[in-house]
């Protein structure tokens, strides 16, 4: 049997989320940066630094995620919109590869973007804080 202090504030709270008073609690989370091996974390905490600079809610993936599965379930755990991905090769080029999980358009889907102008290229695709 329930205790009547807790049926009444099981109530309140259905009467508060009833008028809309009561805050949303999720997540926000912009970008989940990922390195790809332990080489590349520092350039993967780099790019993060450079996202909150500009605003960005952003969360690092603090282990290498050579598997893009891994990286993925850590994002929708932490309901991250989009994954960028810190690997030796994109970073030789001086890009980063972001992967949105949320669109549907499949040519939005996956992008590399360039380092030294990253938020600007952002910008330019319409991913702003």
């Amino acid at each position: 049997m329930s205790h009547p202090v807790s049926r009444t504030c099981q109530k309140l709270i259905l009467f508060f989320r009833f008028l809309g008073l009561l805050p949303n609690l999720e997540p926000h989370i912009d970008f989940v940066v990922v390195a790809y091996n332990t080489e590349m974390r520092a350039h993967a905490v780099s790019v993060a630094a450079r996202l909150r600079e500009a605003k960005f809610a952003v969360d690092v993936l603090l282990e290498p995620a050579k598997q893009v599965k891994k990286a993925f379930s850590y994002a929708d755990r932490v309901c991250g919109k989009r994954v960028i991905f810190v690997a030796p090769d994109e970073w030789e080029q001086g890009m980063v590869r972001m992967k949105d999980l949320r669109t549907q358009d499949e040519n939005d889907k996956q992008v590399d973007l360039p380092m030294e102008s990253l938020v600007d290229a952002l910008g330019k695709l319409g991913v702003n804080p």
